[in-house]
């Protein structure tokens, strides 16, 4: 049992749903399971690890919103750290370090972003030394901070110019899949223009909850005309998750067999079975399951989990010998195992089915940034740059899956349970706040190629859908102003 301490100048930056999101982590990223709590204007942090670690908390930066920041690996110690200095020094050094890597790799680094970083690390510096005086650290640090985000900004702005120029030098126009989830309806035709213009694929969902409402009775439809549809239009069709074991996505018929897992396995898998077989040779990937890195509607084990998951991976292969194939997982970052210890955090999960030889093509990962619970926690673009590359060595290809919020007003189409993070942006998620970041973030990954996909979770905030004001097309079925981002992404960059 271990305890590390922070001194909070001003008690108020941190409220109690900041400390519900923090945790603490080694350098592989992985959160560990931690208690939070104050103790008069210091913050005790305590683990059952000893070793040194990273702290991750969100913290508003001026004028970039709430952002998870992290301090450098600190040891256990009885003089607590003063927070906003540490966090300061960690943003710092994860620029150096970046800077070191990328100028290895060849990639120049403007004067003006270095002189900028420079003057971050002397406010840092000069924080350091203030310490006797708390206010005055704490201005100097906050300061370095927003320097720090502004560097990072510019950094990954030029970054991206670069290696996009690079890639475009191979390929005039990239082959990245760029899609959008297709939701329960049929396309309008006023629908239809808008949606050819932006994406080269599309996702048909095939939620189970809608095809089989009785057991044993499927309703293929909607899908079926989904299908046609794309086909008839050369867009490449991706299907599934086919297993997603939420609230929402399974016949309420299948709850009866909660307490038997061989018998809602079969049940599971013959679903699997049929939907595969109905639409062989019509899909150009299939999503064989997703999110089964967390816990789902049902109480199962880590190891059911894993198990289901490798049985509808060999489900599908045994129909679709030569289809790539894929697995989802939510929360890459593995925000959840701080309030749920698990086993498997989900880059283990992953590698775990990496390992199995089953066949698979890839993983697909979902970033659902700003929500909370059960999404991803709002992060500078070097931080999603790092994520990405640590996720490339498992070796496979990757398929994005986004959503962000436009608003955080009442979504009578969403579920319950989550809900949009008011720090997201400075001033708060709004249409302007969601195109630019998803600008800034689809650019950023079609510099990776190991990103072979990027897909849009939400595509209507007029159908039922997870996660509030995450569509591409409001409540009254208007484009919002992101997807005009995202048509001038695809004119520039993809096929």
């Amino acid at each position: 049992m271990g305890v590390v301490r922070f001194l909070i100048p001003r008690r108020d930056r941190v409220s109690s749903d900041v400390i519900d999101r923090a945790y603490m982590a080694g350098i592989e990223g992985i959160p560990w399971h931690v208690q939070i709590q104050f103790d008069s204007d210091t913050l005790l942090v305590t683990r059952e690890e000893s070793e040194s670690g990273y702290f991750y908390i969100p913290w508003r930066v001026d004028g970039y919103g709430e952002l998870m920041l992290s301090t450098t690996s600190l040891i256990e110690r009885d003089r607590p750290y003063h927070l906003p200095i540490e966090l300061a020094r960690g943003t710092i050094n994860r620029i150096r370090n970046q800077l070191a890597a990328w100028k290895l790799a060849g990639l120049s680094v403007p004067r003006e972003i270095m002189a900028t970083c420079r003057r971050a690390a002397t406010l840092l510096a000069r924080a350091v030394l203030s310490q006797a005086d708390r206010e005055a650290a704490l201005d100097l640090a906050e300061e370095a901070l927003r320097i720090s985000a502004q560097v990072i900004q510019d950094l990954m702005s030029d970054y991206t110019q670069q290696v996009l120029e690079i890639r475009h030098q191979q390929s005039l126009k990239l082959p990245t899949v760029f899609g959008a989830h297709l939701g329960s309806s049929l396309v309008g035709e006023n629908r239809a223009n808008l949606l050819l213009a932006a994406f080269n694929s599309a996702v048909v969902g095939m939620s189970w909850s809608q095809i089989e409402t009785n057991s044993g009775e499927f309703k293929w439809n909607v899908y079926d005309q989904q299908v046609e549809w794309c086909r008839r239009r050369a867009v490449r069709v991706l299907s599934g998750p086919l297993v997603q074991l939420d609230q929402r996505t399974v016949p309420d018929w299948l709850f009866l067999w909660e307490d038997d897992f061989e018998s809602l396995q079969s049940h599971v898998l013959a679903y699997v079975q049929a939907a595969v077989k109905r639409y062989h040779g019509k899909v150009t990937l299939w999503n064989c399951a997703g999110r089964m890195n967390i816990n789902s509607a049902f109480r199962f084990t880590e190891e059911q989990r894993l198990n289901l998951t490798v049985r509808a991976i060999e489900t599908v292969r045994q129909i679709e010998p030569r289809t790539p194939l894929i697995v989802s997982l939510d929360q890459p970052w593995g925000e959840y195992v701080v309030s749920n210890p698990l086993d498997l955090p989900p880059i283990q999960f992953a590698d775990t089915l990496a390992r199995a030889d089953l066949g698979l093509s890839g993983f697909g990962l979902e970033i659902n940034v700003g929500y909370w619970p059960g999404g991803t926690l709002s992060r500078d673009l070097l931080e999603f740059s790092t994520q990405l590359d640590r996720w490339s060595l498992l070796g496979l290809p990757l398929v994005i899956f986004l959503t962000s919020p436009s608003g955080t007003h009442q979504d009578p189409h969403a579920l319950e349970g989550v809900g949009p993070l008011e720090g997201l942006a400075e001033g708060g998620p709004s249409l302007e706040s969601q195109r630019v970041l998803y600008d800034r973030l689809v650019q950023l990954l079609l510099t990776k190629p190991n990103v072979q996909g990027i897909i849009w979770n939400q595509l209507f905030d007029s159908e039922q859908h997870d996660y509030p004001h995450g569509g591409l097309f409001d409540g009254d079925g208007q484009p919002k102003p992101a997807l005009d981002a995202l048509t001038t992404i695809r004119q520039h960059h993809l096929i």
